[in-house]
């Protein structure tokens, strides 16, 4: 009942501004015959508009809908690269630190073995157990890199039996399997 009511509401705004043009025509003073052209001329085209309207409107969603899954594609080669790319930072920066902690121990380790203070050797030895956890934290970061969260939804159809809630935020996704327009992310 409501696209009826939508609909309505519609006609009745393009057919105000209309009626508006049509009172300023005869408030010019013009001829009966002039006034009976230009009232065709603007049924005409009340008629013919919504036609076209709707024929390249589908031709349109048409097209669209058959390049959509081109996009949906592209978009998704293009966030795996970013997933791969950003995975290759991530080991980067711990291979970077990972080399700054060895190179810590390292001198730890040299003015430990040149250091006759018990005071002293107690600090270097708290100060190296401390680098040794962080050298096994980052070598475990190393052999399994963390991966960036994926976010669901988006449509897409994929074969999933149901609606399933999309990006973890409890409501289900209600869109058509396979809806471009899906809003769900």
């Amino acid at each position: 009942m409501s696209g009826l009511v939508g609909l309505l509401l519609v006609s009745i705004s393009v057919g105000l501004s209309n009626f508006a043009g049509s009172i300023g025509i005869g408030l010019s003073g013009i001829d009966a015959r002039t006034r009976i052209r230009v009232g065709i001329a603007f049924g005409f085209f009340e008629a013919l508009m919504p036609i076209i309207g709707l024929l390249a409107g589908q031709a349109v969603a048409g097209y669209l809908g058959n390049l959509a899954k081109y996009i949906g594609g592209g978009i998704l080669i293009k966030r795996s690269n970013d997933e791969q790319a950003a995975l290759k930072t991530q080991l980067a920066e711990t291979n970077a630190k990972l080399d700054e902690t060895n190179a810590k121990q390292s001198k730890l380790t040299s003015e430990l073995a040149n250091t006759k203070d018990p005071e002293k050797i107690a600090e270097l030895q708290a100060q190296l157990g401390q680098l040794e956890q962080q050298k096994q934290q980052l070598q475990l970061q190393q052999q399994n890199p963390t991966k960036k969260p994926t976010y669901g939804g988006g449509g897409g159809g994929g074969g999933s039996s149901g609606a399933k809630p999309a990006g973890g935020s409890g409501k289900p996704c209600n869109c058509t399997p396979g809806d471009p327009l899906c809003s769900c992310l």
